[in-house]
């Protein structure tokens, strides 16, 4: 998908959300997005689609998403009542593609967060956690495509 095209949607969608510290979430998307390689930016402004509610993907195949960002966007979903630690074991070991272009996110994501979060937030050290989960999993994906 065309990162404006992107940002126009995540612009729309979440109109007056906000982060758990009150800041526009807009905000933190942009963030994520500065920190992504190129073929990750359009991704980056659309991951907290899932997570929000917002959007359909209806209305992201009109827009041009490729079927593999759609595939990192499913793999970057926290779903209800899901298991913060599947989750992120899910994306860390995601093969192909869309693997590589949700750890790109989900790494973003999680520098962003912990950047921003007081020192004595109670989720950092599950997000440090997590960063090393992906970091781990990013690691033994470019192993396995280095072999094969």
């Amino acid at each position: 998908m065309n990162p404006a095209a992107a940002r126009a949607v995540a612009l729309a969608a979440h109109v007056g959300h906000r982060t758990r510290l009150g800041e526009p979430l807009v905000r933190h998307l942009e963030r994520v997005a500065a920190r992504v390689p190129s073929a990750a930016v359009a991704t980056a402004w659309l991951h907290e689609l899932g997570d929000r509610g917002a959007g359909s993907v209806h209305d992201l195949l009109a827009g041009g998403i490729t079927s593999v960002e759609l595939t990192a966007l499913e793999l970057l979903t926290y779903g209800e009542g899901e298991d913060f630690g599947l989750y992120v074991r899910r994306i860390a070991r995601a093969h192909g593609e869309a693997g590589a272009l949700a750890r790109a996110v989900k790494l973003a994501e999680l520098e962003d967060n912990l950047e921003h979060l007081p020192l004595r937030w109670p989720s950092r050290a599950r997000y440090n956690w997590a960063l090393e989960e992906i970091r781990r999993g990013k690691r033994r994906s470019e192993r396995r495509t280095a072999a094969a």
